[in-house]
């Protein structure tokens, strides 16, 4: 993991113009992990193409 010494130095080589052009930067914690590997309530097959179809239609409904 970087230090914040180490992402400063980072951030400085890289020119004001081109930073410019970043909209956003954001700092985004570590995850811990064991919170990955602890296995969580499963969902049904059924239960996650009825989510997969509802998603699909939105989509579409977007692009009409």
């Amino acid at each position: 993991m970087c230090s914040f010494a180490d992402i400063k130095r980072y951030q400085s080589k890289i020119s004001g113009p081109l930073l410019d052009r970043i909209d956003m930067i954001l700092e985004i914690p570590r995850i811990p992990v064991d919170s990955l590997l602890t296995t969580s309530v499963e969902e049904s097959s059924f239960t996650l193409r009825q989510k997969v179809l509802v998603a699909w239609k939105r989509q579409q409904q977007r692009f009409v």
